[in-house]
């Protein structure tokens, strides 16, 4: 693979690492760092979005990513992926169903791992395919007022692939 086919980026908000996903979800996301930047050129008209994860049925839909004005392609900027990431995951949480081989690792539901308690950190693309780094950061179950405790957020041991498709 060439190194003009590999790509990363690190988002942020107001220069603190990540973006909230339900901000994301909810389009909250003018502080994004580079919101404007061009990620893909205009000829990305589609996302291919899998999401796989031990002990839950395959995710996979078919997001188109592409915008235009008054009949002209614009390039897909960083903002418009992190929304479809925002949106597969919700999905993903909204209908995910467990397999016989569930260890109960990650659960998912109102009591447990919601939209809300994940980051989305970086974009790494190789060739056509992106794998965003997420991070996972559990709520405080504590009430009291003062700085939040130091969670210890880590990396989810999954991972979601958007294809690409092209004009020809």
């Amino acid at each position: 693979m060439r190194a003009r086919d590999r790509d990363q980026w690190k988002l942020s908000c107001d220069g603190v690492e990540g973006i909230g996903l339900l901000d994301a979800y909810e389009r909250r996301h003018h502080h994004l760092d580079g919101r404007d930047d061009e990620l893909f050129p205009a000829h990305f008209i589609k996302v291919t979005i899998s999401i796989a994860l031990r002990g839950y049925k395959k995710y996979r839909r078919i997001k188109n990513v592409q915008r235009t004005r008054h009949g002209i392609a614009l390039p897909v900027l960083r903002h418009r992926v992190v929304e479809c990431v925002a949106e597969a995951v919700a999905v993903f949480l909204h209908q995910a169903e467990t397999t016989s081989d569930h260890g109960g690792t990650f659960v998912f539901g109102p009591t447990s791992i919601q939209l809300r308690d994940l980051y989305l950190l970086e974009l790494h693309r190789h060739g056509k395919t992106l794998v965003p780094v997420l991070g996972y950061v559990p709520p405080s179950p504590r009430l009291e007022l003062g700085p939040p405790p130091d969670t210890g957020g880590f990396t989810l041991d999954w991972e979601i692939a958007f294809g690409f498709a092209q004009l020809q």
